[in-house]
């Protein structure tokens, strides 16, 4: 009697143990330490699981393998079998490459000395992992364009650290010409000279009508499997072995006028903080390398106005109306002969004294009705260095935004 309510309590305990750890919301599985003859640990074989590991895993029946063969790159095997001889437990978070998600586990040997089964619940805290390894690619990101100001490096610096991360097959930037039915296309985040890898396509030999109309309208184009998409050209994808992508799209004004292609050249799942991810790094470098540029341009003029002053023998000035504060070319005073001291005020009042008295004057009252507004200055002047030559000067001058 005594040995038939043992083993009934047995089997009711027996079916109530699966039916809490797969009623659990973590996942759940049992470890044992494999010796070899000589008594040394070698592995740990999977004894059992809950409904929930399956889940965080995406694997099926494991029951029985090993754990390196489902988890290759697990680095904590001689933690656990200290664990399992001291008994103390072992909390741990990995990634696993298979699966691509991170995992908070806690292992504790199961019974008293001398088990060797392990008894591990864990978690999936891939979303966090990924929150945290984004804002920190975004800080350098931040970083690297505050830092950084030619065009060319931006871009290079900025879809290294993107394709990196994102472990991608590559990565391309294309301006887009609609009037001209022009693709400039750059590919990003190589070490290689970029000027020899920029290409020039028609708009419609290097993205497909779906394209255009996603990047039009502002939208992120993603492609899990270009075999699978119905709004892909498979055959073109696989000449140039594109098998997922995402195209992030930049609009100017409201047009479309780039866009930054990531792309795999195996299927890819893209998660929904990846493509996040993207938009806002894309965000910032559309905006940054807009502005890099832009600068770039102007530091081109300038220096052609510079060879053109020296060339011409002409300067510039500026006069800030607010503060007073002026600005020269450097060769002013190679041109007006005025010393390298008085340059540096460059007030009108301590270049006035140097003029041809009645000139004086007379440009004086211009330039007032210059900066009233009443029209540019147009007047020709005299300056007498003291023993040097009368030299004659043309001065055109103009206000804009407060400045002369």
């Amino acid at each position: 009697m005594e040995r038939a309510k043992a083993e009934a309590a047995l089997k009711l305990s027996e079916e109530k143990y699966p039916t809490l750890f797969d009623s659990i919301d973590e996942g759940f599985n049992t470890l044992e330490l494999m010796i070899d003859k000589a008594g040394s640990p070698v592995d740990f074989r999977i004894l059992e699981t809950n409904r929930v590991w399956s889940q965080h895993t995406g694997l099926g029946d494991v029951r029985g393998s090993t754990l390196p063969s489902i988890a290759p790159n697990f680095e904590w095997f001689d933690q656990l079998v200290s664990g399992v001889h001291s008994g103390e437990s072992v909390r741990i978070e990995y990634y696993t490459e298979s699966v691509r998600r991170w995992y908070s586990a806690y292992f504790s040997r199961v019974a008293g000395a001398g088990s060797r089964q392990v008894a591990c619940v864990f978690h999936d805290i891939s979303q966090r992992k990924r929150r945290e390894s984004n804002l920190a690619l975004l800080d350098q990101v931040g970083k690297d364009l505050f830092n950084l100001s030619a065009p060319d490096e931006i871009l290079q610096t900025v879809g290294r650290s993107v394709g990196e991360f994102l472990r991608v097959s590559g990565c391309w930037y294309a301006d887009i010409d609609e009037d001209q039915d022009k693709v400039t296309a750059y590919r990003a985040g190589t070490t290689e000279d970029a000027s020899i890898l920029v290409q020039t396509f028609e708009l419609k030999d290097f993205v497909t009508p779906e394209v255009i109309r996603a990047c039009r309208a502002g939208e992120t184009f993603v492609v899990h499997d270009t075999r699978l998409d119905e709004r892909t050209d498979t055959d073109s994808y696989d000449l140039i072995n594109i098998k997922a992508l995402v195209t992030v799209p930049f609009l100017w004004r409201g047009s479309w006028s780039a866009h930054l292609t990531v792309y795999s050249a195996e299927p890819r799942q893209w998660h929904a903080d990846e493509i996040e991810l993207l938009q806002e790094a894309s965000s910032r470098l559309f905006s940054r390398l807009e502005r890099a540029r832009a600068e770039e341009v102007l530091r081109q003029s300038e220096e052609q106005i510079r060879l053109a002053l020296q060339s011409g023998k002409m300067l510039s000035w500026e006069i800030d109306l607010a503060t007073g504060d002026s600005k020269v070319s450097d060769n002013f005073a190679d041109v007006t002969g005025i010393p390298m001291e008085e340059r540096e005020s460059a007030s009108m009042a301590s270049i006035q004294k140097y003029f041809v008295p009645e000139d004086a004057a007379k440009v004086g009252a211009a330039l007032e009705q210059t900066i009233k507004g009443e029209g540019d200055l147009h007047e020709e002047y005299r300056i007498q260095m003291p023993g040097k030559e009368l030299s004659w000067f043309e001065v055109h001058a103009r206000l804009i935004k407060g400045i002369v």
